[in-house]
């Protein structure tokens, strides 16, 4: 069975998709496998790799956020919600996961916060995630254009998160 970055990259990279010129009212304009050209300008993004895609998120999003030191499901959600709303957003949902458990929230994933979540409702925590991204979405200026796209995203983020085994 895959872990960690190998059980989130496939799901992020399912919802994704491949080569999009830019859409109507987003700001990352063209992308590929969700690699923005605002994130990474310059990169050739028609010729961008999957395993290129999947380089930069493991590097740029997984290591850097230090998601390997939570449960699973977390950290899956974690890593999705960086990809789909930024890794400045990113850190927002760290600090409200540790404000769920508790801690002084400084949005760094570290030793304390992964001890925090050891014997915790991790179901409960998700769900409560799950909700703090849905809010987080309604408060973009896009949101009326992406909204069924970007909750139908979530609730499978949501299902995909909670089968995964613990």
């Amino acid at each position: 069975m895959p872990y960690g970055f190998d059980f989130a990259i496939p799901f992020t990279l399912h919802h994704e998709g491949g080569y999009t010129p830019g859409l109507p009212d987003d700001p990352g304009g063209e992308t590929r496998w969700g690699i923005s050209h605002r994130s990474y300008p310059t990169l050739d993004l028609k010729t961008l790799t999957r395993e290129a895609a999947i380089a930069i998120y493991r590097r740029d999003f997984w290591d850097a956020l230090h998601l390997d030191l939570l449960p699973l499901p977390l950290a899956v959600a974690l890593f999705d919600g960086a990809v789909n709303q930024g890794p400045g957003a990113a850190r927002g949902f760290i600090r409200d996961l540790q404000g769920l458990l508790g801690m002084a929230p400084d949005g760094i994933i570290g030793p304390a916060t992964a001890a925090a979540c050891e014997g915790k409702d991790l179901a409960r925590l998700l769900r409560r995630l799950c909700v703090i991204r849905a809010i987080r979405y309604t408060g973009a200026g896009n949101f009326a254009t992406y909204d069924q796209v970007w909750l139908d995203r979530l609730l499978s983020c949501f299902d995909y998160c909670e089968g995964i085994p613990r």
